[in-house]
């Protein structure tokens, strides 16, 4: 969750501060709950960041430590192990609070986690949604004139090195921007993901439906299949085993995912086909979602019945919502499994050009600024 090196619970032993806010926040766990059934099996203080040097010799200045728990306490922040985009959340950060370690001369960012029980965690269809039913958008609407895709590719430096991502932009077709974005992610040992984020594609859009074709032809079904060619020939096959490819949309404040598991050619060219069929369908989830203020949804691929299929929903009403809950031992939150991340604001920097933090580093060290510290939306 950071700052391992630094010894999380003795920081918080330094501040009598952050020693009342933790106690206060475990023993009035009660008062976070989303809704009345929802149980917790474990509620227990960490610390999320602080601004000196962690596991990748990066650090926080103190006003981006502000920014981040002042998002956690509007947004909240879900848990996840290892970062993992295909595993459902398990747990929350309840609350959390910026308190200084005297000793240590450190900032930092304390919390209170709070690990679900999965037995509490409402399924789709508990709340009257039928996620295997098919859509049908109907004919494009006449005022909108042939869709546009573009794409930019996120990753996180620490998993996949900025050469290779260089070269991977090298064979990209024109719907693919060539700036990238960094990600941030912590974890101690998290996965490889590479993310591709859809803009300027209206949900109604299935290019390969009948009534698109007949209205704009071929064209952009062409520029689908060229994107997901690229992915399953330039991409996939330069991850490494095992590595998470994620393409993912922005809607009515909602981030939609859908996650391979796998880094098959093959396969990745496929799924990623069929991600823009399944656009209309998402986009009528998320609308039987607004009701409960959905934050993020993701899709999973099955390889079976070549579809995309929902797997877990974030909400700010009714918390998690999940038809296969993950249980992770409590051993692993303990000792460190859990992760936060995000993307940050600001391009990539590709090899060879000069930095782009405005803030100064110490040696082995990157400083991450306030407009940099977009890492947990």
């Amino acid at each position: 969750m950071g700052n391992e090196s630094n010894k999380p619970q003795s920081l918080i032993q330094e501040s009598s501060d952050a020693i009342r806010f933790v106690q206060k926040a475990a023993l009035e766990w009660d008062r976070y709950k989303l809704f009345a059934s929802e149980t917790f099996l474990l509620v227990q203080p960490g610390i999320l960041l602080t601004s000196g040097p962690d596991l990748q010799g990066e650090e926080f200045v103190p006003q981006a430590l502000e920014e981040a728990v002042r998002h956690i306490k509007e947004e909240g922040l879900w848990m996840r192990y290892q970062h993992d985009p295909a595993v459902p959340p398990i747990g929350r950060l309840l609350d959390a609070g910026l308190f200084f370690a005297p000793q240590t001369g450190l900032m930092f960012v304390a919390g209170v986690f709070g690990i679900l029980d999965p037995s509490s965690v409402p399924s789709f269809s508990k709340i009257g949604i039928n996620t295997r039913s098919d859509y049908d958008p109907g004919p494009p609407p006449a005022e909108f004139e042939a869709p546009h895709l573009h794409v930019t590719l996120e990753y996180n430096k620490h998993e996949i090195a900025p050469e290779l991502v260089a070269e991977m932009l090298q064979g990209a077709p024109p719907s693919v921007s060539k700036e990238p974005r960094l990600q941030f992610r912590k974890a101690a040992d998290p996965f490889t993901i590479a993310c591709f984020a859809i803009a300027s594609w209206p949900l109604w859009a299935n290019p390969f439906a009948k009534k698109f074709l007949e209205r704009f032809g071929e064209e952009a079904a062409n520029v689908v299949m060229a994107f997901s060619k690229w992915l399953g020939k330039e991409v996939a096959g330069r991850l490494k085993d095992g590595s998470r490819l994620v393409v993912s949309f922005n809607t009515r404040g909602c981030k939609v995912e859908f996650v391979l598991t796998t880094n098959e050619p093959s396969v990745v060219r496929e799924a990623s086909e069929n991600v823009l069929k399944c656009l209309p369908q998402a986009s009528q989830l998320i609308s039987a979602l607004l009701a409960y203020e959905p934050q993020r949804v993701v899709y999973l691929y099955d390889q079976e019945a070549k579809q995309w299929f929902p797997s877990f929903a974030e909400t700010k009403k009714v918390g998690l919502i999940a038809d296969t809950p993950k249980l992770i031992s409590l051993e692993v939150f303990q000792s460190g499994g859990l992760s936060v991340g995000g993307s940050l604001e600001r391009p990539d920097e590709t090899p060879g050009s000069a930095p782009t933090s405005a803030a100064k580093s110490l040696p082995g060290s990157q400083k991450h600024s306030p407009e940099e510290n977009d890492f947990l939306k």
